[in-house]
């Protein structure tokens, strides 16, 4: 059985008021804004910006007067 036609026999073993609260999810979900929507990524958008590099100290312990704010 299809995960489909599963979901349908599942719908159909709801009642009235399960139903409802489905249909009231289904609905709101669609009139939520675009923003409130998850995007696509777009590979290579930023790849004119060049290679990015990291600090040949990078996984260094910071100094005390870092964390001391001296």
């Amino acid at each position: 059985m299809s995960n489909l036609s599963s979901l349908i026999e599942q719908i159909k073993q709801l009642n009235d008021s399960e139903r409802q609260q489905l249909i009231d999810f289904l609905q709101s979900e669609q009139d939520k804004p675009e923003a409130s929507k998850p995007k696509q990524r777009i590979l290579g958008l930023h790849e004119h910006l060049g290679q990015g590099w990291m600090a040949d100290d990078f996984d260094n312990e910071l100094p005390d007067s870092f964390w001391l704010g001296k």
